[in-house]
């Protein structure tokens, strides 16, 4: 997954540990976000310290200090995922082609889901694009105007 360019949100964090991922790392640079932003509970504190491999239940028990609602559903915590990465583009907070490839991921897992489909095809249409100069998932998308159609359909995605 390409996480790494820029810090965790907790949605992601929430994304993670519903796949079971055990990437301490981005546990641990949350549990750090959250300390600086005045969040605290014994849990975080001891989270923020954590070497690999992270214990999946300190998570959980962080969730519940902090009174943070762990979804439901998969897809519940794909939307709050994706729009997640989606803002953090928009902010220019995080790279196009490595959320493209977050967003694609996310389509698969959650079973090529309607609404995330066009990430899908983005995230192919622009990996050619960069590759190869041309693409065939996207119509009329060129490397010109890949950018501007990304952009332009994430904040369409936003308002639906």
């Amino acid at each position: 997954m390409g996480f790494n360019d820029s810090a965790p949100s907790t949605a992601e964090v929430l994304y993670l540990r519903t796949l079971e991922v055990r990437d301490h790392r981005r546990y641990v640079e949350w549990a750090e976000q959250m300390l600086i932003g005045g969040s605290d509970s014994p849990c975080l504190r001891i989270l923020a310290g954590e070497s690999d491999p992270v214990d999946l239940q300190l998570i959980d028990r962080t969730f519940q200090e902090l009174e943070i609602r762990q979804p439901e559903t998969m897809a519940e915590i794909g939307r709050a995922f994706a729009s997640a990465r989606i803002q953090q583009l928009l902010d220019g907070a995080a790279d196009m082609g490595a959320v493209l490839h977050d967003l694609c991921d996310l389509c698969i897992r959650l079973d090529y889901a309607r609404d995330l489909y066009d990430f899908y095809r983005l995230h192919f249409a622009y990996d050619d694009l960069e590759e190869y100069g041309n693409q065939h998932d996207w119509a009329d998308a060129t490397a010109e105007n890949i950018g501007a159609i990304v952009l332009d359909r994430c904040r369409t995605w936003l308002r639906e």
